[in-house]
């Protein structure tokens, strides 16, 4: 959690010095290497076999897109509420999950289902209607992107629940993280400008560095970690409380300020997709 709520912060230090691009492309290429000797050391003992290799492209293909839309989104977002705003992927996660997965159509017949897609649907107009300045060019193109993150972000759970199942957490995020490192240098190449990397600072090296450590190599592996030792239900509860954490730094650190009817605006998005969540558990505790 705390991983997690830390990478908008530095996302939005590092757009004084590089765009989004270089961005995703520096910091998921120290993550890569982070992961790449346990990469190697499974092709070399036969863990990871040439179908893994093929399934894994499709949910590193989701996050480098999503990725992209991620990063973009703090260029015209603050963090708080840009971290709000991406909770917004509970609800075509779980949709996608009724479209892929038999055993989630159930949720088309739950109150609580419905309810939680109302509240988050609400929580979001009233995030973004109670900003000030709401209706300026900047405001929408980052929710824009920012819903394009919470989409994608969407898919990529769904691809990785279809793909990585029963599968070595470190093994299968390492080959993730290689492919999505690939990924986004080809776009910072076409897009980006990564010869500014060279003319950064020493800190701003270490800062970068130390994102890419805290926020895709440790906080992936743990969030996966977690998952298989308590269970989806808890970790994605837990994780709501992301936003929030977030939202507190980013006052302290860049003065952002959520008006009152953003904040009741993200306590009722946060809350709906607390709703969806529990009832999809409850759903998969009937069948079980």
């Amino acid at each position: 959690m705390l991983c997690f709520s830390s990478v908008p912060l530095f996302l939005k230090y590092f757009t004084r010095s590089l765009d989004a691009y270089t961005q995703n492309s520096y910091r998921y290429t120290v993550a890569a290497c982070v992961w790449l000797p346990a990469v190697l050391l499974g092709l070399r003992r036969g863990l990871l076999k040439r179908n893994v290799l093929v399934r894994l492209l499709a949910p590193a293909a989701i996050n480098t897109v999503m990725q992209t839309f991620w990063a973009s989104s703090i260029y015209y977002l603050e963090p708080g509420m840009m971290n709000l705003l991406v909770q917004f992927n509970v609800i075509p996660s779980t949709l996608l999950g009724i479209c892929l997965f038999k055993e989630e159509r159930g949720l088309l017949g739950s109150k609580r289902y419905w309810l939680g897609v109302a509240m988050c649907l609400s929580g979001v107009v009233m995030t973004l209607v109670f900003k000030q300045g709401f209706r300026s060019d900047a405001t929408m193109r980052g929710f824009g992107l920012i819903m394009g993150a919470a989409v994608f972000w969407a898919l990529y759970l769904v691809s990785v629940r279809a793909n990585v199942r029963g599968r070595s957490t470190i093994l299968t995020f390492g080959v993730i993280a290689v492919y999505t490192a690939v990924g986004c240098n080809l776009i910072a190449v076409f897009f980006g400008s990564p010869s500014r990397i060279l003319s950064l600072q020493p800190h701003m090296h270490l800062l970068v560095i130390a994102s890419a450590l805290t926020g895709i190599a440790i906080a992936h592996v743990c969030y996966y970690r977690a998952i298989a030792r308590i269970g989806v239900a808890i970790c994605a509860g837990a994780y709501l409380a992301n936003p929030f954490i977030t939202a507190l730094l980013s006052r302290s650190i860049y003065g952002e300020h959520l008006a009152a009817l953003q904040w009741v605006g993200g306590a009722i998005l946060v809350s709906g997709a607390a709703l969806l969540l529990w009832a999809q558990n409850k759903l998969r505790k009937a069948e079980t």
